[in-house]
């Protein structure tokens, strides 16, 4: 039972999200990660800390962090991967298939921008005047 100020008379703890790290809730979070669910979508599943809780979390434990971005790298890559499936699902209108394809693109340039990103490729030479607008030869 709840008092009038929000504690469990049981435990004297306000009820609410979990605030405490655990190893068991830092692997819940990872698992979604890995499954593709943004810290948004897990943020409001019942029973999971809200997403501000997660990020500090990150920032004080390299070790999670590194997890959770290693898990979001895969989750990058399947989306990747539906690309191909939607582009070949004849069942998803042309208008909406485009829309789901070009989201899918940018995440990936977003997060995974060394992998997935546009690649920029510089071939030629620069000469001094096309650098600095002058030229090096003396005026008279």
């Amino acid at each position: 039972m709840a008092t009038s100020k929000g504690k469990s008379r049981a435990t004297g703890n306000k009820p609410g999200r979990p605030t405490t790290f655990t190893p068991v809730m830092a692997e819940r979070i990872v698992s979604l990660l890995w499954q593709g669910h943004s810290l948004k979508k897990i943020s409001e599943m019942e029973g999971m800390p809200s997403d501000s809780t997660i990020d500090g979390w990150m920032e004080k434990d390299a070790e999670f962090s590194g997890r959770c971005a290693q898990a979001r790298a895969h989750a990058s890559d399947r989306r990747v991967d539906e690309i191909i499936d939607i582009a070949d699902d004849q069942t998803i209108p042309p208008d909406h298939k485009k829309h789901m394809i070009s989201t899918r693109q940018w995440m990936a340039e977003k997060l995974m921008p060394k992998k997935y990103g546009q690649k920029v490729e510089l071939n030629g030479r620069l000469t001094y005047e096309q650098l600095v607008g002058q030229s090096l030869e003396p005026t008279e």
